[in-house]
């Protein structure tokens, strides 16, 4: 309903909270007419949520499936082409990680294919899109990769002839990044 004046009606109409095309009509009894296309876009983001988590991995593998980060407005609506975020928010003691983008897609999602952790340990990633965050991921380990270096963490000492050497002696099985293999002998 709007109101009249001279034959002119006007209307107060929301903007509908789905976005997409639209067509407005205007009925009077028997008498109709249609407005042009309209297009309502998504509002600003107002959430990035975790689609796909990260999962367990080995040293310097990417992480697979990939990560997928979905944006979305309030009410819903899917947002494309914005950047998403992705950075490492819990993470070993002394390693020091930067942070990842990625465009949405047509369906509102990141997806970031290509991220691989070198440092063994157990971590928590959090997306964001500028001042809007999703909140930590699910908790992922990364392990140690194959052996492929022996390191002397305790050397040998001297010692008289037929006595043990004291203290014992320790060898540490790295992989390529330098995490401890405690698998292998």
């Amino acid at each position: 309903t709007g109101q009249a004046l001279n034959g002119i009606t006007t209307f107060s109409v929301a903007a509908p909270q789905s976005a997409g095309n639209y067509t407005l009509t205007a009925t009077d009894g028997s008498d109709t007419s249609a407005s042009v296309n309209i297009t309502i876009a998504p509002a600003l983001v107002s959430s990035v949520a975790f689609v796909q988590q990260p999962t367990n991995v080995v040293a310097g593998k990417d992480i697979a499936p990939a990560i997928v980060v979905r944006a979305t407005d309030q009410y819903g609506n899917i947002i494309s082409g914005d950047t998403v975020t992705l950075a490492v928010e819990s993470y070993p003691s002394g390693t020091l990680y930067g942070s990842f983008m990625a465009t949405t897609d047509a369906s509102g999602n990141s997806t970031f294919d290509s991220i691989s952790l070198p440092t063994a340990g157990s971590y928590m990633l959090v997306a964001a899109d500028g001042a809007i965050s999703s909140g930590n991921s699910s908790t992922f380990t990364v392990s140690a990769g194959a052996a492929s270096a022996l390191v002397f963490a305790q050397q040998p000492s001297n010692a008289p002839a037929g006595a043990a050497v004291g203290p014992a002696v320790i060898v540490d099985v790295l992989d390529q990044f330098g995490n401890l293999v405690a698998t292998d002998n």
